[in-house]
């Protein structure tokens, strides 16, 4: 089989989709771990290793690793997914052996946490990791912390559920404006019903990861682009997200032509991820979906 060619998800961290343990010199271990917090819940687990430096470099090397992490997840395909109907994901775990200070990943959603089964476990692949990757890691116990993602609504799992069930047919991009209608959004999609899809599905929460199951994320991200060429009037192209030949599909992209810009390639899923997804404190105010339409398209 050919190596599979980079994608935008490779691009954006290196070694988001290995498959082992990797040397690397990168303060943030390159594969991010999973483990079950219940029977149906699993938790990403992220690694600092002892060698890391606190300060904006490493707080900008772990955003990247978690966006890259949330993003893969969020653009799985549904068939995919098919296979993992009985698994959730219901937070991020970062194990970290240096010095770090909470305030400054406290806008990832992460907080001090303390050990038990589930961390217990977390840890042991952590060593794992860090022997066939060549690392060392002290005796000392690490420093743990715990980003919750909120809690999907049965309405939400009902409608992610019957996509999933589709299969290949609800790919993002297949057929544009698919996944806004299975969502409950209409063809025309103006702001106050583009609104009301977001609110419906983006929890609204705060000091939490804003979790939203992958096909109604993409199904966002649908109704964004049918906004975009229906309402603004802009000539919008999906790009379909197949996955790939080790089974990574690219997050959800459009293309349009901005009136200023020209050709425009707008990565709507990672644009998304931080605006509906990523955590709110109780004093930010976030706009609108329509709101990033308006700004994002030019229009």
């Amino acid at each position: 089989m050919a190596k599979t060619e980079p994608g935008p998800l490779d691009e954006l961290f290196p070694g988001v989709r290995a498959r082992r343990p990797e040397s690397s010199a990168l303060p943030v271990h390159p594969r991010v771990l999973e483990v079950r917090d219940a029977p149906d819940v699993a938790s990403f687990v992220l690694v600092v290793w002892p060698d890391a430096e606190d300060g904006p470099e490493l707080w900008q090397l772990l955003g990247r690793v978690i966006e890259a992490t949330l993003l893969a997840e969020l653009s799985r395909t549904p068939t995919d997914l098919q296979d993992d109907e009985l698994r959730r994901v219901g937070s991020m775990r970062l194990v970290s052996y240096a010095p770090l200070e909470p305030q400054a990943i406290a806008p990832f959603g992460f907080r001090p946490d303390t050990l038990d089964d589930a961390w217990r476990e977390a840890l042991a692949h952590v060593r794992g990791e860090a022997s066939a990757a060549g690392r060392e890691v002290p005796e000392t116990a690490p420093l743990l912390f715990r980003a919750p993602f909120a809690e999907p609504s049965e309405l939400a799992m009902r409608l992610e559920r019957g996509i999933r069930a589709v299969g290949d047919e609800a790919t993002f991009g297949a057929t544009p404006g698919a996944l806004a209608r299975r969502v409950g959004a209409s063809l025309e999609i103006d702001p106050s019903d583009l609104d009301a899809v977001g609110a419906a599905l983006v929890p609204d929460a705060n000091d939490v990861v804003r979790w939203v199951e992958p096909m109604l994320f993409q199904a966002l991200c649908d109704a964004a682009g049918v906004h975009a060429a229906r309402v603004l009037g802009l000539p919008v192209q999906w790009a379909v997200s197949d996955a790939d030949e080790d089974g990574m599909a690219p997050p959800p992209l459009l293309r349009t032509v901005s009136p200023s810009a020209g050709d425009v390639h707008v990565p709507v899923g990672m644009e998304l991820l931080r605006w509906c997804v990523m955590p709110r404190t109780a004093s930010e105010e976030v706009p609108p979906l329509s709101a990033w339409c308006r700004d994002r398209f030019g229009a």
